[in-house]
């Protein structure tokens, strides 16, 4: 079920949606590394990690966690450990080795809303600079 679809279904059940605040899935700014557009967040990202950048994978949203699947399971032997559901779909991850090394990104990307690239750059971007996966969703 896409997005639409599920919003669509809660709309029929009489189900008030409330849009989550605008920047609830950016990092604080001191994880933050900012950015406007998808080329912008490219930018501050190179000029913040440099040659030791992590990797990024773009992805067309919806194919996330089959990306994330086929990276973890080269790693772990196993797939991502988060899944889509009824309500959610996986639109990136971070996955690093057992000892925080050879980390690498999946974005997704979505020609109908441009901020999603950029908001999951800055996203995972500010996991690597130490914000902790356990923050508020």
């Amino acid at each position: 079920m896409t997005w639409q679809q599920a919003l669509a279904l809660a709309a029929s059940l009489g189900v008030m949606v409330v849009p989550a605040a605008a920047d609830s899935d950016l990092p604080p700014p001191q994880y933050d590394i900012g950015g406007v557009t998808e080329a912008d967040a490219l930018v501050a990202y190179s000029d913040r990690f440099g040659n030791d950048s992590a990797p990024l994978i773009s992805v067309p949203y919806g194919t996330a966690k089959a990306e994330c699947d086929r990276i973890h399971s080269e790693r772990y032997a196993t797939p991502y450990p988060e899944g889509n559901d009824f309500w959610n779909v996986l639109v990136g991850c971070l996955i690093r080795d057992a000892d925080m090394g050879r980390p690498i990104i999946v974005y997704s990307y979505d020609p109908t809303r441009p901020d999603l690239a950029v908001r999951l750059i800055r996203h995972e971007a500010g996991h690597l600079l130490g914000w902790p996966a356990e923050h508020p969703r």
